[in-house]
């Protein structure tokens, strides 16, 4: 990988400019982008309740990333299990950790509205970003709002107003009309 811009990357060599099928003429600029995300899941006890939330985090480069892999196995997370490795840590603690790192990473809040492992599930969530972050609610830039939600139901969350909104999978943002 090589950088394409701000934390963005890039294969180094062109994947599909050498292929013959594709032809000569399409390359770089047609390459995918690649992020350095990962999706964390986190299972933990706040204000009485049993919170399961899954947040993505956003790494700014490879540095960063080392860094926060760092960080979670010095606190036992076993990042190799499973494809969303899992934790005992709170939203509140995760965002602190990974600002704390570095303060140009993200992390949002996915699939905000399925029942569980989510900010507004009925199973498991919170009512609002504040209850779920915190003081550190006014770093949650955006959230993942997954395949069941539609925009429009979004935009009537006072919550989300002033928040970007993205669906997956391929993290597409969802604009206001």
């Amino acid at each position: 990988m090589e950088e394409a811009g701000e934390g963005v990357y890039q294969l180094k060599t062109p994947h599909f400019a050498h292929s013959a099928s594709l032809g000569a003429s399409r390359g770089k600029q047609n390459e995918p982008l690649f992020l350095l995300t990962v999706e964390v899941a986190s299972i933990y006890s706040q204000g009485g309740k049993l919170r399961r939330i899954h947040n993505l985090i956003f790494a700014p480069n490879f540095d960063t990333a080392e860094k926060i892999n760092k960080e979670l196995h010095r606190r036992s997370v076993n990042l190799l299990s499973d494809g969303r490795p899992m934790m005992g840590l709170s939203s509140i603690n995760l965002i602190e950790l990974v600002l704390g790192i570095d303060k140009n990473a993200l992390l949002i809040p996915c699939h905000a509205w399925t029942p569980w492992f989510s900010l507004y599930g009925s199973n498991s969530g919170f009512d609002s970003i504040e209850e779920c972050f915190g003081d550190w609610a006014k770093y949650i830039y955006g959230v993942e709002t997954g395949l069941s939600s539609d925009p429009e139901m979004n935009w009537r969350i006072k919550d989300l107003e002033d928040r970007t909104l993205l669906s997956r999978p391929y993290l597409r943002l969802v604009m206001r009309a």
